[in-house]
């Protein structure tokens, strides 16, 4: 019997003069049985390396100063608010409220408070334009925040207050024709049509192409039993639709 070449091995060959135990050891030599767990970790420690480049190149490039995190999430809010996705534009107008300078926070304080009216959160707007108007009586956004307590107080139908809000807003302004209009409906609402009439008249001086401030003259006149001051607004009214459909 053959014996393996190996020194103080006696076990019969297998091949190449070697026993089944040495020539496999020499086989794992040449051909190393491969390690799962050597390998993962490897992969790991170069993706390790390479997000911390990535990192580092995203701090060293992509890091905005203020002013540029402004504009950014001042566009975001824009967009959204285009888009009339509203919460998410109060959420990017309350962070662009953080870091905008003193003299731009008013717009954003505001811009939050319409949104928050338009998303049905009453209560919530009332008190940021309240607020607004305490810390800031001599703003001029105070209009913008008179013009929307007033819009507020329409709604809930508190006439007296939204009379004071819109009159206030003219005071600053008489020629916001739409302010004019809903300030002329709050009149009429209270039989006073003298005032909604004088204040329709201003309306349509400003914007004689606005439709419905002719049709809601031509009514008020209508009422009073005035038919021939009511004919002419509502030819008027016949000449926009006709234009409009054309």
């Amino acid at each position: 019997m053959n014996t393996c070449k190996n020194t103080d091995c006696q076990k019969e060959v297998f091949k190449d003069d070697l026993c089944v135990e040495h020539f496999n050891a020499g086989e794992q030599k040449k051909n190393p049985q491969f390690d799962i767990n050597f390998y993962l970790h490897t992969v790991y420690l170069v993706l390790g390396r390479l997000i911390n480049k990535i990192l580092v190149f995203y701090d060293d490039h992509f890091t905005l100063d203020k002013k540029d995190t402004l504009k950014v999430y001042t566009n975001l809010y824009t967009q959204y608010r285009k888009k009339g996705q509203i919460e998410k534009a109060i959420a990017y107008a309350k962070k662009a409220m953080e870091v905008a300078p003193a003299a731009q926070k008013k717009e954003f304080i505001l811009a939050v408070a319409e949104l928050s009216f338009m998303n049905g959160k009453t209560d919530e707007a009332k008190v940021e334009f309240l607020n607004f108007l305490k810390k800031n009586p001599d703003a001029p956004e105070t209009y913008a925040a008179k013009v929307g307590l007033a819009n507020i107080y329409s709604k809930e139908n508190d006439v007296e207050n939204a009379i004071k809000y819109y009159q206030e807003a003219l005071a600053q302004n008489d020629k916001d024709h739409q302010v004019l209009y809903k300030l002329a409906l709050l009149h009429d609402k209270k039989k006073q049509t003298e005032e909604a009439i004088s204040l329709l008249e201003k309306a349509i001086k400003i914007a004689p192409n606005e439709l419905k401030y002719h049709q809601q003259i031509g009514f008020i006149f209508e009422s009073k039993g005035n038919h021939d001051k009511a004919v002419p607004h509502f030819k008027r009214v016949m000449e926009l639709e006709h234009r409009a459909a054309s």
